[in-house]
């Protein structure tokens, strides 16, 4: 997050937070932020901010837009760069957050799992699931990799979609079989109870079953088990094991209503149901004998013939469409990196001002932001524009050597880093600011400091003493009701930039 603070001009003191894309500054009533200031345009500046960048634009303001002194159209800041209009001076400054890690007896709290079914589904995927498909892209380029994962899906899903169909298929047709096999069998119920219940089993006619040309098997046995009608064996014990589980079972359920069904493979259903006579001395229905049917119906033989063949055709043309759609999935992807790397070409070139992609894909959105401004930047360090790039020594030894001086103070005091972060201040100087050190040490001074006119007079001097490499800069302030003499000296370091800040405060 970064701010503008007011370091000169009608804006001293004043703190501006600049939010995340464009911040326009201006005396209109539509700018971000208006200022009523003599001689500044309605839309005077805009500070566009992406993340860590910052990018400031001069829209066409009537007297100009000035960065570190010097007059701009467009130029990416950082951190202290001075902006400036007129009747106004602004210092960049980035608020640092605060870093807690929350512990509970040394352990490290984790992200708590979602309660609802899909934020749970989501939450062990991106934890457990999607790493495994992310080292898999390690070690192999996303083009096959994310085809072969396309193609697995087709497969899976034309098996689970012409197999479903196919089930249901299959049962209609069993059931349509079934049905008509349950009216054979009361057909021969009707025929052949009386006799078995009288034992004249020459009289028994289970002819009919043979004319028709989807039963392949049919056996009518009595109580033993002794098969007394049937397409091919009589008078011996039932072996076939459909036969043998449909007398077991008839003989428990001991009910004229039951059929026992069994799918033999091969396309046949076997159906087999009791002979029920009624027993004229008690007028109960009387278990007297078994009939069984097999059935081969040829529809259920072709389904199963076709079963293999709509697999195979179904998988055919889905792998057509596939390839189709992840080819046409692929180009409209890559077509945005491409659209991305002409555009950055052509603003290295000076062809364009900026990468304007055309085509949506907000997930490319910081991406394109990003190259804008890494862009803009390698262009003004190629004109000699900044030496931002350049190694900075660090400003420890020089913060070391300022608080020593501290030490010695018989006033009020505190030094400051090249950040204008408090990194040390005496008694004297907590009283008359109204701050601690323990509580402010590593904070920035504007953050720190309640009076704003106090911290941006001091923010002033530390500007004036490092561009003047060092010289002494003072100036009259008000705190808290008293007037005081604020100076500041600041050491430079090698490489020219300041490394550390001594300000003194002296009650006038």
């Amino acid at each position: 997050m970064f701010k503008l603070i007011g370091v000169g001009g009608q804006v001293r003191g004043k703190r501006f937070s600049l939010s995340e894309g464009s911040n326009v500054f201006g005396s209109d009533m539509d700018a971000s932020f208006q200022l009523e200031l003599k001689g500044i345009s309605k839309k005077h500046f805009d500070v566009v901010v992406n993340d860590e960048f910052l990018t400031v634009l001069d829209l066409n303001s009537s007297n100009g837009t000035f960065v570190n002194k010097k007059m701009i159209e467009e130029k990416s800041v950082r951190e202290g760069d001075v902006i400036a209009i007129p009747n106004a001076i602004f210092q960049v400054v980035k608020v640092k957050k605060e870093k807690i890690k929350k512990q509970v007896n040394s352990i490290q709290l984790e992200e708590e799992i979602p309660r609802n079914v899909s934020g749970k589904i989501g939450y062990h995927f991106k934890k457990n699931i999607f790493p495994m498909f992310f080292s898999l892209n390690k070690s192999w380029e996303w083009k096959p990799l994310v085809s072969g994962l396309f193609f697995l899906s087709i497969l899976v899903t034309v098996f689970f979609s012409v197999d479903s169909v196919m089930s249901k298929a299959k049962k209609l047709i069993k059931g349509e079989v079934v049905s008509r096999a349950k009216q054979y069998l009361e057909e021969a119920n009707r025929r052949n109870a009386a006799y078995m219940f009288r034992e004249e089993f020459d009289q028994l006619n289970v002819s009919f079953l043979a004319q028709e040309k989807t039963i392949t098997g049919y056996s009518l046995f009595d109580k033993k088990g002794i098969i007394l009608n049937s397409d091919s064996k009589k008078n011996i014990y039932i072996s076939a094991p459909f036969d043998v589980k449909a007398k077991e079972q008839i003989s428990r359920k001991n009910n004229s209503s039951f059929h026992f069904v069994e799918f033999l493979g091969d396309g046949q259903i076997g159906v087999a149901r009791g002979l029920f006579a009624k027993n004229l001395k008690n007028s109960r229905e009387q278990l007297v004998g078994y009939v069984s049917i097999v059935f081969n119906p040829d529809g259920l033989v072709e389904l199963e013939n076709l079963d293999s063949i709509a697999y195979f055709e179904s998988l055919i043309k889905s792998l057509i469409f596939a390839i189709l759609i992840f080819y046409l999935i692929y180009l409209i992807t890559i077509n945005h990196f491409e659209v991305l790397y002409k555009e950055s070409k052509e603003m290295m070139e000076g062809n364009k001002q900026q990468i304007e992609k055309e085509i949506l894909f907000a997930e490319l959105n910081p991406v394109q932001k990003t190259l804008n401004n890494m862009i803009l930047r390698i262009k003004e360090l190629s004109s000699g524009e900044s030496n931002e790039f350049e190694e900075l020594e660090s400003d420890g030894l020089y913060v070391e050597s300022l608080i020593e001086i501290l030490k010695s103070y018989s006033g009020a005091g505190l030094v400051l880093n090249s950040d204008k972060y408090i990194k040390s201040l005496n008694s004297e100087a907590e009283d008359v600011l109204g701050i601690r050190e323990n509580l402010s040490l590593d904070q920035d001074l504007s953050d720190v400091i309640r009076n704003q006119s106090t911290a941006a007079k001091i923010i002033q001097l530390c500007e004036e003493t490092s561009s003047t490499n060092g010289l002494y800069s003072e100036d009259l302030g008000e705190i808290n009701g008293v007037e005081y003499n604020i100076s500041a000296n600041c050491l430079m370091g090698k490489d020219g930039y300041p490394k550390a800040f001594i300000v003194s405060l002296r009650r006038e």
